[in-house]
């Protein structure tokens, strides 16, 4: 499901289970969709490009539980941070001290939808 989330990237699929053959039925498995959600407004990420940290603002018009998951250029996921967040703006900082510097990518998803941000890291 995970590759639904990397925009642009190329995708294989072969030899997956009756209904997950095909870019389609992988949404329709997964329950999510290509389509990003108008619940999530105001997704911004700054300093973008960053060097250690980068903060991870957005602004929900209701309630949500959050997942952000960020990305290298591979699509291989680097970290998973979940929480619970309120309604209205909110800021999620996230630490890249150990990683080196390239292209990444932020997904933000909740219970309503998801959207995706690349950022770049600097030395």
């Amino acid at each position: 499901c995970d590759y639904l989330a990397l925009p642009n990237a190329t995708v294989e699929i072969h030899n997956n289970a009756t209904g997950c053959n095909s870019p389609e039925e992988v949404e329709e498995a997964c329950g999510l969709s290509v389509n990003e959600s108008s619940i999530i407004n105001n997704l911004s990420i700054y300093p973008n490009p960053f060097s250690n940290t980068v903060a991870v603002e957005f602004e929900l018009s209701q309630p949500e539980s959050v997942t952000l998951t960020f990305y290298n250029h591979l699509g291989e996921q680097i970290e998973v941070i979940e929480e619970n967040q309120s309604q209205g703006k909110q800021q999620i900082i996230w630490s890249s001290e150990e990683l080196p510097a390239g292209v990444y990518f932020c997904v933000l998803k909740t219970e309503s939808g998801m959207q995706t941000m690349k950022m770049i890291k600097l030395k």
